[in-house]
């Protein structure tokens, strides 16, 4: 089942321990399979976050030994389910961005490329090490 953690000082479970474990051992695990060259997956975190929204969440349980287990309580802060819910997307387009087969072409742009007979635009930033032009 999922780690359940407290906070030390008051003795109750902290809303969203759980992902905060499920991310400390994914993200232990995905820079592993960065270094290695593979994709990174994110498995426990989507299952903790999918967790949340399940029926059993927040219920209890009994484990092999006879002995009744809490199982944690649904994280009802918004803000932090929200939150989460960015945080999984954003490691899943990681993923797919290092699943994403290598070209030589360099990326389109809309933008053209700038050579020097072109007028300097006055209102954007410069670099004071640059020559002068």
């Amino acid at each position: 089942m999922l780690a359940s953690l407290a906070d030390p000082a008051l003795g109750v479970p902290v809303e969203g321990a759980e992902l905060a474990a499920a991310l400390r051992k994914a993200t232990e695990r995905s820079a592993k399979a960065v270094r290695e060259r593979r994709v990174p997956e994110w498995e426990a975190v989507r299952e903790t976050v999918a967790y949340w929204d399940s029926e059993e969440s927040g219920s209890h349980a009994v484990t092999a030994e006879g002995a009744t287990e809490a199982i944690p309580a649904p994280v009802t802060d918004p803000v932090v389910r929200e939150g989460a819910g960015l945080l999984l997307e954003a490691l899943e387009e990681f993923s797919r961005s290092l699943d994403a087969p290598v070209t030589s072409d360099p990326p389109a742009t809309s933008d053209p490329p700038v050579t020097s007979d072109q007028p300097v635009n006055p209102d954007r930033p410069v670099n004071p090490q640059a020559p002068a032009p």
